[in-house]
């Protein structure tokens, strides 16, 4: 200690700091060293924008349209609480996940349909009738050369309205496409038939003008076919 003392010599100098007394014998540097730094500005002043940017715009929200609106149809409010309706509109769902499955009618289509029979066995046997039509058939003919959109969903904004919706069945080929809709209403005459086609044409005439969008294919090389299951 008498060693440490007398190398630091014998000068010394009361401290005093917060609620702390001491002597301080020895010390280097300048205890206040932080008063005398440069405060650093908390922020960066960004530089103005070149362009001169204003509020927020607003964009006007497409109206929402989908094809099967515009079919010509009348509902029944009764027809609403009617469990029956309930169960043809499950019905033709099963309709649909059965054609889904069906690119062309072959041994894997027969082989597909064998498995819903298990589950859906009326919608099954419904679409297996269908193939013993033979002009039915024709358009189910395996085609190496075409593409085939199955419950094919889009949207397009068409005549300045956003359209959504689900094709059914598309066959595309080079200069020359196919729709075609699946339908589960009962028509049992040709005066039916010629009412539900009508009942349905201004949604087949939307599909149109959507692949002809989609496709930049003209009107009159795209046909629209409608399928009755009954």
């Amino acid at each position: 200690v008498q060693l440490f003392n007398q190398t630091l010599g014998a000068r010394e100098e009361a401290w005093f700091g917060d609620d702390v007394r001491a002597m301080k014998a020895y010390e280097s540097g300048v205890a206040d060293w932080m008063q005398q730094l440069e405060p650093k500005p908390l922020a960066v002043p960004l530089p103005e924008p070149k362009v001169q940017v204003k509020g927020s715009r607003s964009f006007p929200r497409l109206e929402r349209r989908k094809p099967s609106e515009h079919e010509e149809m009348m509902i029944r409010g009764e027809s609403l609480f009617d469990t029956r309706s309930n169960r043809a509109a499950q019905f033709g769902t099963e309709v649909h996940t059965v054609f889904e499955g069906i690119e062309w009618w072959d041994d894997a289509a027969r082989t597909m349909l064998e498995k819903h029979r298990t589950k859906i066995s009326r919608a099954a046997e419904t679409v297996g009738l269908c193939f013993n039509n033979a002009a039915i058939a024709a358009h189910f003919m395996a085609d190496a050369k075409a593409e085939v959109w199955r419950e094919r969903a889009f949207e397009v904004v068409l005549d300045g309205k956003l359209c959504s919706g689900v094709f059914d069945r598309v066959v595309l080929r080079a200069n020359y496409v196919e729709i075609v809709d699946f339908k589960t209403d009962r028509v049992q005459d040709e005066a039916e038939l010629t009412v539900a086609v009508e009942r349905h044409r201004s949604q087949l005439d939307w599909y149109r003008k959507v692949l002809m969008q989609m496709s930049g294919l003209a009107a009159d090389q795209i046909t629209c076919r409608l399928l009755f299951t009954h």
